[in-house]
């Protein structure tokens, strides 16, 4: 294949120069992942290539660039040169594109100390551990890291590492809309129409300006991010443990938290899963708290969804493999109106001159969420919203959050204290 037999838009041309870091970054439309893709498979056919195709989380392939790869390569007409399988791309001349996920595999890397390049897609998501591990493994002489995302936070580790402070030979360029000259009429139809009703909304979703995309109302206003997220990693506490769960499907979620003596309820960890039994999780889960809070004369307060006692075609439910895990969960209430407003007062209340809740700064869905993500959508144009949020990768982690604080707090009171109308049974560590 030659590159004239795919137009590349003059924008990143600095994909076909010799640079340690490629970074591109902007809104939506830009045709980010599209150029990034068509160069990356030019690029491979002139000459054999090892290009390793990452992101923060990668459950499956189809979680992937690999399907936006096989679709270039059909619309290159380059199927003749190009062997698309399930888990990899190669060449005819031996170039391959390999797919791997960073959180959940970082020892995985190791095998591609010889890649040549390395595409890290939705980069805004990368942690900073994810980071230290994926850099020192790109090591061959020449190879480069080309480096995708939309702008979340200024706080984010991406944002933080290449545009506060950008490593030696790094080419950043923003990228829009206004950009992509194959960009559909429809598309630029909604993203000029936005720019005229909801100039902030906008800025967030086509200009690539911080924030949560927020696609909706925010469920939680209350929420400020400068007072409500610690600056610094909350300490666990000699006391007792409380974990908040949504504890049914395959995306459960778990909260860690703490009350401290004052009152303030201490948020240090949150746990969310994809695709995952809820035993697999809450091994995992037992795990981390023995590193952290060790294994003796510690006790859990563990409050989850009601749902999580329905039984499936084995008569178990999940309350039951819980319990099995010595993991007895009370009930949350489940009516969202309360959920919500039990979160909510935590948000608006003082306790000694601090706030009555505080989160640590590693909870970035939980955080997410609370900037926005966790929304009521709007019907149609109508300027109304549902009565609850948006069920998205967001509503996990909050709605284990709402079920703990049912039942921590008695809303209403100056200063709530955790109730104890009911008699409960705390569960020991699981050994």
């Amino acid at each position: 294949m030659q590159e004239n037999r795919v137009h590349i838009p003059s924008k990143f041309e600095a994909l076909f120069q010799p640079h340690r870091y490629k970074v591109f970054y902007g809104g939506r439309g830009g045709a980010k992942s599209w150029n990034f893709a068509r160069a990356l498979l030019i690029l491979g056919e002139s000459k054999p290539l090892k290009i390793l195709c990452t992101r923060e989380i990668q459950n499956t392939i189809a979680d992937s660039v690999h399907a936006i790869l096989a679709e270039q390569i059909k619309l290159m007409g380059a199927e003749s040169v190009w062997r698309i399988t399930d888990n990899a791309i190669q060449c005819v001349n031996g170039s391959v594109f390999l797919f791997r996920g960073l959180k959940h595999n970082p020892d995985g890397l190791k095998s591609f100390e010889g890649a040549d390049i390395c595409w890290v897609e939705e980069a805004q998501k990368v942690s900073a551990d994810s980071w230290d591990k994926l850099i020192p493994t790109i090591r061959k002489e020449g190879s480069e890291i080309w480096v995708s995302f939309n702008p979340d936070y200024e706080t984010d580790a991406t944002w933080q590492r290449y545009m506060i402070n950008p490593p030696p030979d790094t080419v950043i360029v923003k990228v829009g809309y206004e950009d992509n000259p194959f960009l559909p009429d429809t598309l630029r139809r909604e993203a000029e129409h936005c720019k005229l009703v909801a100039p902030q909304k906008y800025a967030l979703i086509w200009g690539g300006e911080f924030g949560a995309r927020i696609m909706g109302k925010r469920v939680y206003p209350e929420f400020v991010r400068h007072l409500h997220v610690s600056l610094t990693s909350l300490q666990p506490l000699p006391s007792l443990v409380i974990r908040g769960w949504d504890n049914t499907g395959l995306s459960p979620a778990c909260v860690i938290t703490q009350l401290g003596s004052t009152g303030q309820w201490r948020i240090l960890r949150e746990f969310i899963g994809e695709y995952v039994g809820i035993t697999d999780f809450a091994e995992g889960v037992n795990l981390w708290c023995q590193q952290v809070f060790g294994a003796a004369k510690v006790r859990y307060r563990d409050i989850g969804d009601p749902a999580g006692r329905n039984r499936d075609s084995s008569k178990m439910s999940p309350a039951d493999y819980l319990k099995r895990l010595q993991i007895f969960v009370e009930d949350g209430l489940q009516t969202f109106k309360v959920r919500r407003e039990a979160v909510a007062e935590r948000l608006t209340k003082l306790v000694n001159g601090e706030p009555s809740i505080l989160i640590d700064p590693s909870c970035k869905m939980l955080i997410e969420g609370f900037e926005g993500g966790y929304a009521y959508p709007e019907i149609g144009v109508s300027g109304l919203y549902k009565p609850e949020p948006d069920k998205n990768q967001y509503s996990h982690i909050h709605d284990a959050l709402q079920y703990a604080a049912t039942k921590l707090f008695v809303f209403g009171d100056a200063m709530r204290k955790p109730a104890n109308s009911q008699r409960r049974q705390l569960s020991p560590l699981a050994a």
